[in-house]
């Protein structure tokens, strides 16, 4: 049972069993796990959801409460859809401009080489939760492209910085504070950028509840004027380029 422990989870089933236990040890070890392996291996996308499953229990229900109190939260909680290769066409949002939202989302996974199937609903939660889980995980690329931030380290740990301050994550914000703390030297840029796009998340409204299937052909800039991202964006752009 001991070396089982230490090995930390075998999927992420067995990950919502330990974080759902009342059992305080098993909880800390596979967020303390989850949290080396993350800062050993920073694209290592599974520990970030290991992680969030020990240090967020609490939180993610007041998340789907915040989704169900939203119109459109509402709805979505209603229809659930997914973004991912299943419901959405990435071709056809390839062949939109690059300049919407669509365009500008379906490139950056080619260019990036990302896969959106990867997050799907962590199992063993509640439907609500689960979706809302997998709705914060599936939209993460997405305000990627709002915000402009990359996915390098730097980029990574902003936009954490702007997840904090949308969804008050415990997740986001041990990644924002320890990528800080280790990568803070090599990135000397980190700390303005992670600062501006707190700024960023805190100006804007509550995007998890929006509706982004319904917004691809939207020109991206027109996207950044409606949620209050067009100065963050310009600004947060400027801070990378300085690296």
């Amino acid at each position: 049972m001991i070396s089982n422990l230490l090995a930390g989870p075998q999927s992420e089933l067995e990950a919502v069993t330990i974080a759902a236990g009342n059992r305080a040890w098993p909880r800390i070890w596979q967020g303390m796990r989850a949290g080396i392996a993350l800062a050993l291996s920073p694209d290592d996308t599974q520990q970030v959801f290991y992680l969030a499953l020990s240090v967020d229990r609490a939180t993610l229900p007041l998340a789907t409460e915040r989704m169900r109190a939203h119109p459109s939260g509402r709805a979505l909680l209603e229809q659930k859809p997914a973004i991912d290769k299943h419901h959405v066409d990435l071709a056809a949002l390839r062949a939109l401009p690059e300049t919407t939202l669509g365009g500008a989302y379906a490139r950056m996974l080619q260019a990036k080489n990302l896969d959106p199937d990867l997050f799907q609903r962590p199992p063993g939660l509640p439907d609500d939760q689960a979706y809302v889980a997998q709705r914060a995980r599936q939209t993460h690329d997405l305000w990627h492209v709002l915000t402009g931030l990359d996915t390098d380290i730097p980029g990574e740990t902003a936009l954490q910085g702007f997840t904090y301050e949308q969804l008050h994550q415990n997740v986001s914000g041990l990644i924002m504070t320890f990528g800080q703390l280790i990568f803070g030297l090599r990135y000397p840029h980190m700390k303005k950028l992670i600062e501006r796009a707190r700024l960023a998340g805190a100006g804007a409204p509550f995007l998890l509840a929006v509706a982004w299937e319904e917004l691809w052909t939207e020109p991206l800039a027109e996207l950044r004027e409606r949620f209050r991202l067009t100065e963050a964006a310009t600004e947060l752009a400027q801070l990378a380029a300085r690296s």
